[in-house]
């Protein structure tokens, strides 16, 4: 019976004293495995509160590594187009140099057939002259023009080098804290 369950078959022979410091007793120790009870409880419910807030904080990182990748992603793009673009003003630049130079040899050509031809034909040999120091003028220009361009897409060149490389560190850096960040979420959905 209940009655049996609560008091042991020692307890017939005690006195109503006896039996009254019994039963406090096994009420003392109920009262004390309750408490124990609720602190692992409460011990418990903390630990569970934790783990929701620390999961939570991981997917905000993830959330905010995925798209910081994504922004270094669009950035390495854009710096292989500047590099291309410059390539291409580069090769055209050369172009122009080579079929400038090919003017210029032509011109010189020309004056010294028109100095063999005639000696005379002075108003022609001013003109070629002015022509002719013209082109050379702008022959400079280019050269020097050209010197800048070719500076600075060796320059591009290399800013495109190190911000590649860079991003390239970062991005790998993002894949193993991300890694990191899926481990931790995949051992705190274990402990759950």
């Amino acid at each position: 019976s209940q009655e049996d369950e609560i008091l042991p078959e020692s307890s017939l022979g005690m006195g109503s004293e006896g039996l009254v410091r019994f039963l406090k007793a096994k009420l003392k120790g109920l009262q004390n495995e309750i408490a124990k009870i609720q602190r692992e409880g409460k011990r418990r419910f903390e630990e569970w509160h934790k783990t929701q807030v620390e999961i939570k904080y991981v997917e905000e990182e993830r959330k905010r590594w995925h798209h910081q990748a994504i922004t270094f992603k669009d950035t390495v793009k854009k710096l292989e187009e500047q590099n291309i673009n410059t390539t291409a003003k580069l090769n055209q630049q050369e172009i122009e140099n080579s079929n400038l130079k090919k003017e210029l040899d032509n011109l010189k050509k020309e004056l010294r057939m028109a100095l063999q031809a005639s000696s005379s034909n002075e108003v022609r040999l001013n003109r070629t002259l002015e022509e002719l120091e013209k082109l050379k003028s702008l022959l400079q220009i280019y050269k020097r023009d050209d010197k800048e361009l070719r500076n600075l897409a060796r320059r591009k060149g290399e800013e495109s080098a190190i911000a590649i490389k860079m991003l390239e560190k970062q991005k790998m850096e993002l894949l193993h804290g991300f890694k990191k960040q899926m481990q931790l979420i995949d051992n705190l959905k274990k402990q759950k």
